[in-house]
């Protein structure tokens, strides 16, 4: 009797994740289409399915990031953090430096305050990144830059 379950569950789990993984591959295509909003819909109905999945996570935060809602892609992408693929937690890293940085620009245009506080995380995101990806060309760029930005701030507050 423990066979026939066993057997009926291992296919059920099959289709569930086969289900899983088409929905995230159709959003990705939706994705790179630059149709954000739709690819966000399938993102987060396949989170609904597999609430775990840090790499959907990880992209939900990316269709976030391409909609300028920050807040949002920020969740999304902490939601992910504890990811144990090493060269996917450095993209989630990098990208977490990229959202905080977006951020800090939208919030250093109007003159807030807080800006500087998005740029220091986005600092922070980026040497993480390239603690675990010391090559990774654009993470030690865009740390420049935000270093840059965060001196240049300082400037401007003395």
């Amino acid at each position: 009797m423990n066979r026939i379950i066993l057997f009926i569950l291992i296919p059920c789990f099959i289709i569930y994740a086969d289900r899983v993984y088409d929905k995230n591959k159709k959003a990705n295509k939706l994705y790179e289409q630059g149709k954000f909003e739709d690819a966000l819909e399938i993102y987060h109905d396949a989170l609904l399915e597999s609430p775990e999945n840090k790499k959907l996570s990880m992209n939900k935060g990316s269709a976030y990031y391409r909609l300028e809602e920050y807040d949002k892609a920020q969740e999304s992408y902490e939601r992910s953090l504890s990811i144990e693929d090493q060269k996917a937690r450095a993209e989630l890293l990098y990208n977490m430096g990229n959202t905080f940085n977006s951020w800090g620009d939208r919030m250093a245009s109007s003159g807030s305050p807080e800006a500087m506080e998005k740029y220091k995380a986005a600092r922070d995101s980026y040497i993480q990144s390239l603690d675990i990806d010391p090559d990774d060309k654009d993470a030690k760029w865009n740390l420049q830059l935000t270093q840059m930005k965060i001196k240049e701030m300082e400037k401007q507050q003395q």
